[in-house]
């Protein structure tokens, strides 16, 4: 899968990595809420609309480049939003959970 995004241009080195390291690994759903349910495990996730407002809240959070690496990142296409998932934390998974995120672990 292909996603061209636009960086704001004032980003820093560092958000830039973290957003390299985000498209690297990013996980194409239909939709988040058919491998787990999203308000049941919702402290753990957020949603975003693009990737500047990504690249915002990594520069106003203070996540590291290896907590990234840590966490899941899920491209919705049924509505082209990213949904970040804080070190993989989940309360519960569906079944064709493992079958989505098998493919993008074993990298």
């Amino acid at each position: 899968m292909e996603l061209t995004c636009h960086i704001p241009p004032m980003t820093k080195r560092e958000t830039i990595e973290k957003l390299n390291a985000v498209l690297e690994n990013i996980i194409p759903v239909d939709d988040v809420d058919n491998i787990f349910d999203y308000e049941h495990s919702n402290k753990s996730l957020q949603t975003f609309y693009s990737i500047g407002e990504l690249a915002i809240s990594f520069e106003e959070e203070l996540d590291t480049l290896e907590v990234i690496k840590k966490s899941d990142f899920f491209f919705q296409t049924s509505n082209r939003t990213i949904v970040y998932n804080h070190l993989r934390v989940l309360r519960s998974v569906k079944p064709a959970y493992h079958e989505v995120v098998a493919p993008y672990r074993d990298k």
